[in-house]
């Protein structure tokens, strides 16, 4: 119960302040005045209010028990404002480990299928080349049907136009070789074993197997087209020596 709401003043009113308060709602409330059926009683609390306030000991120990009500209401609204923070908060953290574990479980997922995307490919490609190897018709590359070619100085490269018209013709720019792309492994090979004069063929990979490990495996150097003239021609005639050794 606030003695001063119930006197209508405010709590730094003087006696002067609450005497002339008192009196008005006296004038009222009092029973002989009213007759309503809460009239008694909210003179009995007008009394008790205007009795403790002008008496200085009971109303600093009455403010004193009103200070410490107020501030316990503000603790009290404090608290329910932090709890309410924190569990807001803690219902974001929640949400956010939940969406960033999602995340995590998603990406594991699209890995693992990727994983055995990547089996079912590789298992499929292996039957497929066993298939092909049983039947004698093996998938070879574009670099396993290539065949690189040298040129002695002066030699014309169309022997290799009129020997080879179904393969894919490439001259470098010095015009001392090139490459030819066949069609299947096997022509490839053959154009290997094939003796033109101031020519060399030879497979740009070589596999391991029966027909190209008679084929001369010899290093070839990588800069070729580099060479001077005589340097040229010195390393043609050895490849030439060379492949022709039995």
């Amino acid at each position: 119960m606030d003695y001063y709401e119930i006197l209508q003043v405010h709590p730094s009113s003087d006696e002067a302040e609450i005497t002339k308060a008192y009196r008005r709602l006296a004038l009222v409330y009092h029973p002989d005045k009213n007759k309503s059926a809460d009239a008694r009683l909210k003179f009995e609390q007008i009394s008790d209010a205007y009795r403790l306030l002008l008496d200085p000991t009971a109303r600093s120990a009455f403010d004193k028990v009103r200070r410490v009500r107020q501030e316990a209401v503000v603790r009290a609204k404090q608290m329910d404002d932090r709890r309410a923070y924190l569990k807001q908060d803690l219902l974001q953290r929640e949400e956010q480990y939940a969406r960033q574990r999602q995340q995590v479980e998603q990406r594991e997922a699209e890995k693992a299928l990727q994983v055995q995307i990547a089996r079912l490919q590789a298992e499929a490609a292996l039957r497929a080349k066993r298939e092909a190897e049983a039947s004698g018709e093996l998938v070879c590359s574009e670099e396993e049907r290539t065949c690189r070619f040298y040129l002695m100085p002066g030699t014309d490269h169309r022997l290799l136009l009129n020997r080879f018209p179904t393969a894919q013709f490439t001259l470098n720019k010095q015009g001392t070789g090139g490459t030819l792309l066949f069609a299947d492994r096997e022509s490839a090979m053959a154009a290997c074993g094939v003796n033109l004069e101031g020519v060399i063929v030879e497979l740009v990979v070589k596999r391991q197997d029966p027909i190209v490990d008679t084929i001369s495996t010899q290093e070839t150097p990588t800069r070729y087209d580099e060479m001077g003239e005589e340097e040229l021609r010195e390393f043609t005639i050895q490849r030439l020596r060379s492949m022709k050794k039995p």
